[in-house]
């Protein structure tokens, strides 16, 4: 049954997207990428389902999987067969450039096999070392998760810091960890496990995947290869902490815009989609909130004045209504469940003032920004300038618009992270060394796409490299580029 609750869900996403999806060319680069997204996304909407269930009837038991179930499996049958009704254009190979393309793309499978591998057995060894995850994921999340399972009518007294400590995070990773306990009814330690591998496998996934859309297949392995050797990540990803879950749901966002831009349709589908994926993220983390209003800042300044503000305010209009019903249910517990003390006391400490006129501040947490990625992320960041400076950039008529607003994203929520730890950190010291690490990880996957946009794909760096063939019909040097078309024909010089 701990299968049926994730596979049932994931199912019926995956097909609602390749419904979206059905105007494209079905390659394996679309398949795995609706797949991933689907996988995310229905954790995240499995995750508020069981949260407005809980708060409207009460703690959900065995009629909620039932009535559950069969609202998911009666969704399968229509979109099956509203998918296989419709015409589905068959996926296109991409010529090859060279014969050592073939040779290459042998080379990156093989070693995304052996990397895939290593990083399953590594995550299994290392879930087996921690079944309950570490110190965040004992302390909190899992533990909100067990207090939403057991706390039958009083659920809402855990909201206190008498029981857990930050009471106003956002709870999609334990309402999903409850929902799938209720799937068993039992607590089995492989739930929380099953959930930090599916969303990490999946944010690695819609990486290789959507560069492999929207650059090339190489392109996206090789991304792939780069998150997979990212040890942090997956190391994170086996704590159980609701960091990975947070950066995919930033990358997936970021993605789906991408899509958006590059299929020139000026639908309303891709801006929905990523306005519900940052609504996920918000209903993560509160990291996800201010990611959410970056997303939006960054397309307005990106995409208004070459688009008009027209078009980018269907475009906004269509992310919010995608936004709306999660910030809705993320309004209704931060106002409604989450302690209105605490909330307030975090959001507007009275040692603000003080704090920002206070110049050493800004000085300690520029060092440990500058420590944090000269220490862990050094060796990641010199393999990234090996790359670019072998391959390079795309040549200039093969260019598109689009890492701009990946990188303005990125650089509004390092503002964004500054700020909080200018404003709202007693121990300032502390508080970079213990979660600044955190921070990098869920930016981590949408930095290196917005790298893996901007760069060069081996088949362009190929194509420039490349010496340019001489047909035999071409002219030679010295001679004139005007002929006599026939006898008697010959046309004057100039």
């Amino acid at each position: 049954m701990l299968i049926v609750s994730v596979i049932v869900p994931v199912c019926a996403v995956f097909l609602g997207f390749r419904i979206l999806w059905r105007n494209q060319s079905s390659n394996w680069s679309l398949l795995l990428l609706q797949a991933c997204l689907a996988s995310g996304w229905a954790l995240g909407a499995s995750s508020c389902a069981y949260f407005v269930w809980l708060v409207l009837i009460g703690p959900p038991d065995f009629i909620f999987v039932v009535i559950e179930l069969a609202c998911l499996i009666g969704l399968l049958v229509p979109l099956f067969l509203v998918l296989h009704s419709r015409h589905q254009r068959k996926g296109t190979e991409v010529p090859a450039w060279h014969w050592t393309a073939t040779v290459f793309s042998c080379i990156l499978w093989a070693a995304l096999a052996l990397s895939l591998t290593l990083a399953v057995k590594t995550f299994l060894w290392l879930y087996l070392l921690a079944p309950h995850g570490s110190w965040d994921a004992t302390a909190l999340w899992n533990n909100r998760a067990r207090h939403l399972f057991r706390g039958g009518d009083r659920w809402r007294d855990s909201f206190s810091d008498n029981y857990i400590g930050n009471s106003d995070y956002p709870l999609l990773v334990p309402a999903a960890v409850a929902r799938c306990w209720t799937y068993v009814n039992g607590r089995p330690t492989t739930a929380p496990g099953l959930i930090a591998g599916l969303f990490a496998f999946a944010t690695i996934g819609t990486l290789a995947s959507s560069l492999a859309v929207l650059r090339s297949p190489s392109h996206g392995l090789i991304a792939g290869l780069v998150l997979l050797a990212s040890q942090p990540f997956l190391l994170l990803a086996t704590w159980q902490y609701a960091d990975v879950p947070l950066s995919f749901f930033f990358l997936a966002t970021t993605a789906l815009f991408r899509l958006h831009d590059q299929s020139g349709v000026q639908g309303s589908r891709y801006p929905a989609v990523a306005g519900s994926t940052a609504g996920y993220a918000a209903w993560t983390k509160n990291e996800g909130l201010l990611f959410a209003l970056a997303v939006l800042l960054a397309r307005l300044v990106t995409v208004s004045p070459t688009r008009g503000w027209r078009a980018s305010g269907r475009e906004l209009g269509s992310y919010l209504l995608g936004l709306l019903p999660i910030g809705l249910l993320l309004l209704y517990f931060k106002t409604q469940v989450a302690p209105s003390t605490y909330r307030i006391s975090v959001l507007f400490p009275p040692e603000s003032p003080a704090r920002v006129t206070d110049l050493s501040r800004y000085a300690t947490i520029a060092k440990g920004f500058a420590n944090e990625l000269t220490t862990t992320w050094a060796h990641m960041g010199a393999l990234l300038v090996l790359y670019f400076g072998l391959l390079g950039m795309p040549p200039r008529h093969k260019r598109k618009p689009g890492a701009a607003c990946v990188f303005l994203i990125l650089a509004l929520m390092f503002s964004g992270y500054f700020i909080i730890y200018l404003t709202t950190s007693p121990d300032l010291t502390w508080h970079l060394q213990t979660s600044l690490d955190r921070l990098l990880i869920q930016l981590w996957p949408h930095a290196l796409f917005g790298f893996f946009l901007l760069a060069a794909t081996p088949e362009e760096a190929w194509e420039k490299r490349r010496p340019i063939s001489v047909s035999p019909d071409s002219e030679r040097p010295g001679e004139s580029s005007t002929r006599p078309s026939g006898p008697g024909e010959a046309k004057q010089r100039t």
